[in-house]
């Protein structure tokens, strides 16, 4: 992707982070993270960090079991409105107007004036057998994204018989 002139790689590989980072910062390309502050652990390569603490989903369950309007099997989403679950966070790199532009954007979400969908019924990720642009070895399907880090995906996954992984973007 960076080959291909990727302004910056929006990274979702758990184990396979490694290799997208190292990656982006040998051709100078800055990376988007997620789950995580990747701005504040790693500033050097990232732009920004799509932060989610599932760990909010237990305390919000453990308050509703204290209040008494606990319900199981009952599902309850969590976004932008509860920002110490949800957030972007965004370097001080990116310049002051796209940031309140984001800003912008994020406090129309959660007004719903923007409507985000919560559904996706595509393809997780290309593979080899449907995309031309990554190619694994013979029988085994290498996820898109894990093209860009071929020479690390040995070394963090034991092997190509783990190409799976939760990555679409890196």
């Amino acid at each position: 992707m960076i080959d291909a002139g990727s302004d910056a790689i929006f990274t979702m590989l758990n184990a396979g982070r490694t290799g997208a980072i190292d990656a982006c910062r040998e051709r100078n390309v800055p990376q988007i993270g997620n789950i995580g502050d990747w701005v504040a652990t790693m500033p050097d390569v990232s732009i920004a960090s799509a932060v989610a603490d599932s760990g909010r989903a237990l305390f919000n369950a453990a308050e509703d079991l204290v209040k008494g309007s606990f319900k199981p099997g009952m599902t309850k989403q969590i976004g932008l409105e509860q920002p110490e679950a949800v957030r972007l966070t965004v370097s001080d790199r990116i310049p002051p107007d796209v940031r309140s532009q984001i800003s912008a954007l994020a406090a129309d979400i959660v007004a719903e004036r923007i409507h985000v969908s919560t559904e996706w019924a595509g393809d997780e990720f290309e593979t080899a057998k449907t995309s031309k642009s990554a190619t694994g070895p013979p029988g085994h399907d290498l996820p898109f994204g894990l093209a860009a880090c071929r020479r690390n995906t040995r070394a963090v996954f034991g092997g190509w018989n783990r190409p799976s992984c939760s990555a679409a973007y890196c």
